[in-house]
């Protein structure tokens, strides 16, 4: 399976350990105009703000938001007198973190549900499936149709609506999935849709199970795949899960 691959789950709560990823990661934020770091240990340094960065995106921290959360920072690293208790409020730090990734899955569920249905209006190859997904053929194939029990070989490219590439199989190098274990339900309905040899594009609703790093929150998802082979029974062990 490709790195990233098709399965992901949601990290675990957010504790005091990711306030201060989040007090980090605002550092760089608040600083626009300064050079590029000058020395491999600048860069390595300005490194690790951009990991922690994408470590606490979920929080959707705001301008004035990022002042405090510096400010804290700073407080905690020079071993100044702390304002509030950091173990206080882990559980608000939590909450903040669950608030604001429900927030930001509900802006783009709903952006995207209205994007799946301008297609499903314009396509008339379009069809909408049980799970709300968005099936359009691109080429049929005269092969069998594989069962819920198969597993088969695919070449696909995941991306976002806007075209965003955040995996895909590269040439010559097909992956071998299970159709019953797919994360996502719409790739299941779409794999049981298909005749080896076609290629179909699927529009997925978002999984709020769904993790993945280049794949903001609530995102309807772009699956281009092309059905190369059910597996023979004897090879049906050796598929990856999607």
């Amino acid at each position: 399976m490709p790195a990233g691959g098709f399965a992901h789950r949601l990290p675990a709560a957010c504790g005091a350990a990711c306030l201060a990823l989040c007090m980090a990661a605002a550092l760089p934020a608040l600083q626009p105009e300064e050079p590029e770091p000058a020395t491999e240990h600048d860069r390595t340094l300005y490194a690790l703000g951009l990991s922690l960065a994408e470590a606490v995106s979920r929080f959707y921290l705001s301008g004035p938001e990022l002042e405090l959360v510096s400010e804290g920072l700073a407080d905690g690293v020079l071993k100044r007198p702390p304002r509030v208790s950091a173990d206080a409020y882990r559980a608000k730090i939590d909450a903040l973190a669950a608030a604001r990734t429900e927030s930001a899955f509900q802006q783009r569920e709903r952006a995207g549900r209205a994007y799946r249905k301008q297609v499903l209006a314009a396509r008339q190859d379009a069809v909408q499936t049980p799970s709300g997904a968005i099936a359009i053929r691109v080429r049929g194939g005269s092969g069998a149709r594989p069962e819920l029990s198969d597993s088969v070989k695919i070449a696909y490219r995941g991306s976002l609506a806007d075209g965003t590439v955040f995996e895909r199989t590269q040439p010559g190098k097909p992956l071998a999935v299970s159709v019953a274990s797919a994360a996502v339900p719409c790739l299941t309905e779409g794999l049981l849709r298909m005749r080896t040899g076609s290629r179909q594009r699927l529009l997925c609703p978002p999984q709020r199970d769904f993790v993945h790093p280049k794949v903001p929150v609530g995102s309807t998802l772009v699956y281009d795949i092309e059905l190369l082979e059910i597996l023979p029974e004897k090879e049906q062990e050796k598929g990856n899960d999607p």
